[in-house]
This record gives structure tokens, sequence and C-alpha cells, in this order.
């Protein structure tokens, strides 16, 4: 089972492998909370699954929204502890890279945090995997923007905002956060991933005063 609730997207997805094997996802203000065990409902009565029936949790883990996150992670380790589970935490702006059909090269992801600030992380994508060039950081669109190099490519959510006219030299897209690429992630690389003892885990936070370029601890 994976759980998104990095952003303003609430989703659960059932995988078998990479297989969508049921699906909810909204976008929501304030209702992730109240949303998630209903969505998580759903998704085993559609698919006539039991918790027991589950091999692992994925959840994205951040950088991203505080609450959204700890809501997440706190119900992710709320099954894998009632399951006995392993517990994959999925790094949400590679989820939402590996939901955009890029082509091969580099490319720029940038998920909103407030005003002018956004979480960025630099990747390259490669022989259809993505491998990170950068650690995740809290910054400016304006700061992001300067140091795009022409032909690069820029994926981003929540975003739309700042984008009222073209970057010369680059190709957007919306990458929206979903279950469903934190699931496909989480099967993919389970065995880099995947921690059995979770309970000191805590959400990819990068707290305020980290904000103006310095990375994620």
């Amino acid at each position: 089972m994976a759980i998104e609730t990095a952003s303003s997207v609430c989703g659960v997805a059932l995988m078998d492998g990479e297989e969508v094997l049921a699906f909810r996802e909204e976008v929501l203000e304030r209702e992730h909370a109240e949303k998630l065990p209903y969505f998580c409902e759903t998704v085993l009565e559609e698919s006539n699954t039991d918790i027991s029936d589950l091999a692992a949790i994925a959840v994205s883990i951040g950088p991203g929204s505080f609450t959204g996150l700890r809501i997440g992670l706190s119900f992710a380790k709320g099954i894998a502890f009632s399951g006995d589970l392993s517990l994959v935490p999925v790094p949400t702006l590679l989820a939402m890279t590996e939901n955009c059909e890029l082509e091969s090269g580099d490319v720029a992801t940038v998920l909103f945090s407030h005003k002018n600030y956004v979480y960025h992380q630099n990747y390259f994508l490669g022989a259809n995997r993505l491998e990170s060039q950068s650690p995740a950081l809290s910054t400016t669109w304006k700061e992001v923007v300067e140091q795009l190099p022409e032909g690069i490519q820029l994926v981003h959510y929540g975003c739309s905002q700042f984008l009222d006219s073209p970057i010369d030299g680059v190709t957007v897209y919306q990458g929206i956060p979903s279950a469903k690429a934190v699931g496909r992630i989480a099967a993919d690389r389970y065995s880099e991933l995947a921690v059995k003892e979770f309970t000191a885990l805590e959400p990819n936070y990068i707290a305020s005063f980290q904000i103006g370029g310095k990375a994620a601890s």
C-alpha cells in the first residue's frame, strides 16, 4: 500500500509490484487526517484485500507540508505496526519527478512551499532511472530559475503563479504528487529504501532555519 499526503494531494494506492490494483486520490485542503483512513478502507474493500495480505507500506516522506507529512507517516506507521510490515519512505520530489514522462537528461523538480519559497532538487534521467544530483533544498523560486541551464526539464507542482511567461530553453512539466508514483518507486527500490525498525523515523522536513539554500539533514 502506498500513501501520499506531502502536499494538497491526499491519496492511497494498493499495488501489486508496479501494477495499481485500487486507487483513491483527491486534492484537499486540511482534510487529510479525515479522509486518509476512508481512502485506505476504500482501496482495501475494492480490491478485497486485508491488512494481513499486505507486504509493506510505502509513504511519501518529504519534503512537503509539515502537517501532511506527519499525518501520512503516523498513519503508515500504525498500519505497519499492526501488520508487522516493513515501511518504505519514498522521497516526495523523486515521486513527483517519476510521475512525468520525461526525456533522458537533466531535470529540476520544485514543489511549492509558501510565499515565494519552493522545495528543489536536481535529478538526471538515464536508462529509464532517475538519480539524484543534489540534496533537497528549500530556496526561492527566483534562485531556482536563475540557476537553470538551457535544455533542462523543469517539473513543478503548485508553482503556476510563477510561470506567467516561458523560461527560455526550459521545458516545463506539471508533476502531480501521487500515491501511484510512491508505490512504483517503493516496488522498484524496495531493497534500498525499506526499513523494518521505523519507530524513530521522521518526515524529511526542511525547517524554516534551513531556508536559504541549506540542505535538509
